[in-house]
This record gives C-alpha cells, sequence and structure tokens, in this order.
C-alpha cells in the first residue's frame, strides 16, 4: 500500500496565460513544507494581482502560510504571509 502526495507544483503568471502551454511573464515553484507553501526558484515577474490569487488558490487547498524566498543582491529574502483566520477565541 503506498500514499502519493503531491508536494511541488509550477505556477506560471501573465495577463495572456490561460494554461498549460499559453504565454506567461513569470514561474515559480511551490513546495508543500507541512501547511506552509514555500515559493522559490522563481523568474520573471510575479505582480501582486497574481500573488493575491496564488494566496487564494492555497487557503482553498489548506495552507496556513506561504512563505516567498529569494536571494537578492547576495541576500536571502523571506516573506511569511499568514493565510488563515485567527481563531475568535
Amino acid at each position: 500500500m503506498i500514499t502519493l502526495t503531491p508536494i511541488t507544483w509550477t505556477v506560471r503568471s501573465g495577463p495572456a496565460h490561460d494554461g498549460y502551454g499559453a504565454p506567461y511573464d513569470g514561474v515559480a515553484t511551490v513546495q508543500r513544507c507541512g501547511d506552509e507553501a514555500h515559493v522559490s526558484a522563481a523568474c520573471g515577474r510575479l505582480p501582486v494581482d497574481a500573488q493575491i490569487e496564488l494566496c487564494r488558490e492555497l487557503k482553498g487547498m489548506g495552507f496556513s502560510a506561504i512563505v516567498f524566498e529569494r536571494v537578492k543582491d547576495g541576500e536571502f529574502c523571506r516573506c511569511r504571509r499568514e493565510l488563515r483566520k485567527p481563531d475568535a477565541n
């Protein structure tokens, strides 16, 4: 018996992108790490509207947070966003 769980996705974005094979302006890898989604290995543009859409999709898949990771000017940058609303206790 086995369990096969998807843990890695490729996200593509762009104004004319509407599915596999369509043109895109940016691409990144998304990896599941527990209930967090880590976005890395990006190339091109992932504008704010695409980031919002990505957050919405990942929240719908049950992720609690999204973590954007990149190296800029030789420095590691990490930005974490919560996706779930805190309990109302």
